[in-house]
């Protein structure tokens, strides 16, 4: 009868011990998960773009009216690296007394743009993008430019900008005026040291939270062999 209860005692003793060894081979691997999160460099991005444009310049290569009715919109957006394309309204058109008879495939319209954000400079800050007229499509149709940053926090990339095409019926009758913003690339700036990844509070609790938990069930196996 000894010998059965010293069995039992010694079968749920092994059954403790794997029970406490899958804990801690759990723990650990969450603790291995969140270190390799905790020190995951953060995404490069560039915050609080603003996209200032400047009143839509007069149509060139025509006889006919210019553009006079034009309301600029002060556009932000933030740009995420390898984000999906950013819209920015630039503005809005009423209607425009224009003669479509006069339109040509070298009539041509200028938009200036001009880029400002907090803690980042652009170079240039500012540039004219030239639409030009397709008859067959009937529609301005604009080619993209490419803009540099840098940012206080040692960041620098680019990205590549353009007005979406504008349609003649916009152009006469009025809509908006669109901006996409594609291709953003953000890295650290050359000649410069990266910055160290500080874990984020959360992380860091977690972190503790599993070391708390393993001295825990170290505590309890070092009681129960001295018991």
């Amino acid at each position: 009868m000894r010998n059965k209860i010293l069995d039992d005692k010694a079968r749920t003793n092994v059954k403790q011990y794997l029970l406490q060894a899958r804990a801690v081979k759990l723990m650990v691997l969450m603790l291995g998960i969140l270190s390799v999160m905790a020190l995951k460099p953060a995404e490069a991005r560039a915050d609080g773009i603003v996209v200032l444009t400047t009143p839509v310049s007069n149509l060139t290569g025509i006889l006919g009216p210019s553009i006079t009715n034009f309301n600029t919109n002060v556009g932000q957006t933030v740009l995420t690296q390898n984000g999906p394309t950013a819209n920015v309204l630039l503005g809005t058109f009423g209607p425009n007394l224009l003669s479509p008879l006069t339109l040509t495939n070298l009539t041509t319209l200028g938009v200036t743009l001009n880029f400002s954000g907090s803690n980042i400079n652009f170079l240039p800050p500012s540039i004219s993008l030239v639409g030009t007229y397709n008859i067959a499509l009937a529609q301005f149709t604009f080619a993209p430019a490419n803009i540099s940053f840098t940012t206080l926090a040692n960041d620098c990339g680019s990205f590549s900008v353009t007005v979406n095409p504008l349609s003649l019926t916009t152009l006469l009758t009025g809509g908006a005026l669109n901006a996409s913003i594609t291709n953003v690339l953000c890295g650290t700036c050359p000649g410069t040291t990266p910055p160290n990844q500080v874990p984020e509070p959360a992380t860091l609790a977690l972190l503790g939270t599993g070391l708390t938990g393993l001295a825990s069930i170290g505590r309890r196996r070092l009681k129960r062999r001295a018991g």
